[in-house]
């Protein structure tokens, strides 16, 4: 019978140990393992007793494997959360930015109340990106508002909505009459004494107006007589002037 080659016998090997071949292999199997040392080392290690691991060893190391699989997985929740929360801020922050006026008239258009912006008379900037805009009803004409609206940043932000005067033509009032009418609206947190001051004037011989010891601007339209500005004082003097600067009328508290 021929020899068998090292590489044949790699295959029979495990037949051999399982005695699952037939007697004239198993005779090969011998002669060849007879004079083959390394093929008799290969059947020496197929015979050694398989452990198998200690089940509590075996659960442990489950146990211990399980425990690191759910803290990966809660880390990652965490993170997924983290990142969840930073997105809808971040969103949140871009249409909060997004939706905020950049300019005095966009945030005029947002007016309302006491009434919606009709047509604008005049605007002047006073300080610290601060705009003091005069503007009719855009229900009744006849009515006047005004708005202070402050720049922060690139944004603008309205402050301060005053009340509303009734425009009325300068003309000769009767005695014991009023000679103007005023909107007096304070609006700083920091300096209760400032305060915006709206007046039309009634009687046609006023043509100055002081507040405070601050003489306000004055505009004409329409036969109407508007004064305006900002004036600051721990007291109120409400002083009215002829246009030679006579002193017409006064009202103090």
């Amino acid at each position: 019978m021929s020899k068998i080659s090292c590489d044949v016998m790699g295959d029979l090997l495990p037949l051999y140990v399982d005695d699952v071949v037939s007697e004239d292999t198993r005779h090969l199997v011998e002669e060849h393992l007879s004079s083959c040392s390394t093929c008799q080392a290969k059947l020496d290690e197929m015979r050694q007793p398989v452990r198998l691991p200690d089940f509590q060893d075996v659960q442990a190391q489950d146990a211990q494997t399980l425990k690191g699989l759910k803290k990966r997985l809660r880390h990652r929740r965490h993170r997924t959360a983290a990142c969840s929360v930073l997105l809808t801020a971040a969103l949140f922050l871009v249409i909060w930015a997004l939706r905020q006026p950049r300019s005095v008239d966009q945030v005029l258009d947002r007016i309302t109340a006491p009434f919606a912006v009709g047509e604008e008379i005049t605007r002047q900037e006073v300080d610290d990106g601060l705009t003091l805009v005069l503007y009719r009803s855009q229900e009744a004409q006849s009515h006047l508002q005004g708005a202070l609206i402050r720049k922060q940043g690139p944004f603008y932000r309205l402050i301060r909505c005053s009340g509303s005067l009734k425009l009325e033509p300068v003309g000769r009032p009767e005695p014991g009459e009023l000679r103007s009418q005023a909107l007096i609206s304070w609006y700083d947190r920091d300096d209760p004494e400032k305060c915006a001051v709206l007046a039309v004037a009634l009687d046609e011989e006023v043509d100055r107006i002081d507040y405070c010891g601050t003489q306000l601007n004055k505009v004409e339209f329409d036969g109407c007589r508007v004064f305006f500005g900002i004036a600051s004082g721990d007291y109120e003097l409400y002083q009215l002037y002829d246009e030679a600067g006579r002193e017409l009328d006064h009202y103090a508290e």
